[in-house]
C-alpha cells in the first residue's frame, strides 16, 4: 500500500504507543447482508508475529441485537 512521506512513520514503539493509547478500532466484517462495521475495543498483542497482533479485547460486550453477535466466532456468548 503506498504511504505518503508525510504519513509514514517508520518507528514500532511510537505505533504501538498510538495503539495502546487509542485501543478503539473499527472491525469490519463480511456477511449475509453485506460489510458491517462495529467499533469495539482492541488489545495489542506484541508478541504474537512479526508486528504484533491485534485482539478483541477480553471483555467486550457486543448486543445480541447486533448482527456481529450472531455471525462471528471471535465473540463466545456466557
Amino acid at each position: 500500500m503506498y504511504v505518503p512521506a508525510h504519513f509514514d512513520e517508520p518507528s514500532r514503539e511510537v505505533l504501538y504507543e498510538l495503539i495502546e493509547n487509542s485501543a478503539l478500532g473499527m472491525l469490519i466484517t463480511h456477511g449475509r447482508s453485506g460489510l458491517d462495521a462495529n467499533h469495539i475495543p482492541f488489545e495489542l498483542d506484541t508478541s504474537q508475529g512479526e508486528n504484533g497482533s491485534l485482539i478483541p479485547a477480553r471483555l467486550v460486550h457486543v448486543p445480541k441485537e447486533n448482527a456481529l453477535s450472531r455471525s462471528s466466532d471471535l465473540f463466545q456468548r456466557m
